[in-house]
């Protein structure tokens, strides 16, 4: 674990570059709108984790900040909003039904909300 502890600028400069590709294919999947699933949404999703992990590499080579400690976790809640969303909106046009009215979003919220807690509680101290 210590060789990753010297390489997160690298691990994040990819990931969040990973992410940013992903939004790429998914904006020219949705061009052709001959596919069902909302492919937008997905790839606003790539975009946003591409900024959160562009946060992250800030963070880590410039040190925490108030406006980057503020910005994470909203950029956070809105990327996953816009993958359940994704998830939702999928369903509804392959299947015909619904999956999950939009009181959902609280508890998925509640979820991320708590995952981004136990990770400020150090788990990689």
């Amino acid at each position: 674990m210590d060789f990753f502890r010297g390489q997160f600028d690298y691990i994040y400069f990819f990931h969040g570059l990973s992410f940013l590709f992903l939004s790429l294919l998914c904006f020219n999947k949705d061009q052709k709108k001959t596919h069902a699933l909302p492919w937008s949404l997905l790839g606003l999703f790539g975009l946003a984790q591409g900024i959160s992990e562009g946060v992250d590499l800030f963070t880590v080579t410039y040190g925490e900040t108030k406006t980057l400690s503020f910005l994470h976790p909203l950029i956070l809640m809105v990327s996953y909003f816009l993958l359940f969303e994704f998830a939702l909106r999928g369903f509804v046009r392959i299947r015909g039904r619904i999956l999950a009215r939009r009181w959902v979003y609280l508890v998925l919220m509640g979820m991320v909300f708590l995952g981004m807690k136990s990770a400020e509680a150090g788990l990689f101290p």
